[in-house]
């Protein structure tokens, strides 16, 4: 019930991908302009497909779920922050959403489609509370290696988890959504981290500056352990 779940909230941002980028495709046709000058014919069909091929591997990837031996893979974090960033495009631009990036590239072996499935489940979460504010709106990615880790942050201004809910987040079924939430999200995502990852997966609530500007939010953050260099 937890997998097919999953499934569902892993499927529901690329859907809204093609069908934000299927309703402005309509919109063009119908008044023969393109709606956002920003966002060209080819780049939401690129959207579009980069949306149908994150539906397939993410299938792929919980067929093989919870089979053992399965393959690690390896890859630059830049790579793996820049495939979240195309599926994460369409909502970015229709809540108004600042993308911060401070991103020291490495390279590792590990479970890359699992790991993007985290951060699109973090982001996502980040991108539900941004859409309930009137502020300036923005999500900062940082990377760094730091002794023997691999440290991935995503930090948000969103004003932050009510600190009754901030240690109860990773329990199964906990949501703050109503009905629009399954509460397996960010259980699901601590799982993948230390099960799957092997890594650990942290929040926080912490203030940061951008643009002379304090901001105040939730503070995610991934631990990847650091092995040989490759």
């Amino acid at each position: 019930g937890e997998m097919l779940a999953n499934i569902a909230h892993q499927w529901r941002q690329p859907l809204n991908t093609i069908s934000i980028c299927t309703s402005s495709i309509k919109l063009e046709k119908e008044f023969g302009k393109i709606v956002d000058e920003e966002n060209t014919l080819d780049s939401m069909i690129e959207n579009i497909m980069n949306a149908v091929q994150y539906i397939d591997t993410t299938l792929n990837d919980f067929q093989g779920y919870l089979k053992p031996n399965k393959l690690e893979s390896c890859f630059y974090i830049k790579d793996t922050l820049e495939k979240v960033e195309k599926l994460m495009l369409s909502q970015m631009k229709t809540y108004k959403i600042e993308k911060i990036k401070d991103i020291q590239d490495f390279h590792l072996c590990n479970y890359q489609n699992e790991l993007i499935q985290v951060l699109i489940n973090i982001e996502k979460n980040a991108i539900d509370e941004l859409a309930k504010q009137d502020k300036e709106r923005v999500i900062k990615f940082s990377t760094k290696k730091e002794n023997n880790n691999f440290i991935i942050t995503i930090h948000d201004n969103a004003g932050g988890i009510p600190q009754d809910y901030i240690d109860k987040i990773f329990e199964p079924y906990f949501t703050t959504k109503k009905e629009k939430g399954t509460g397996i999200g960010l259980h699901m995502s601590r799982q993948i981290v230390e099960n799957h990852l092997q890594g650990k997966l942290t929040v926080c609530n912490e203030e940061f500056i951008h643009n002379e500007t304090t901001h105040y939010g939730a503070k995610f953050q991934i631990f990847l352990e650091s092995l040989d260099e490759y």
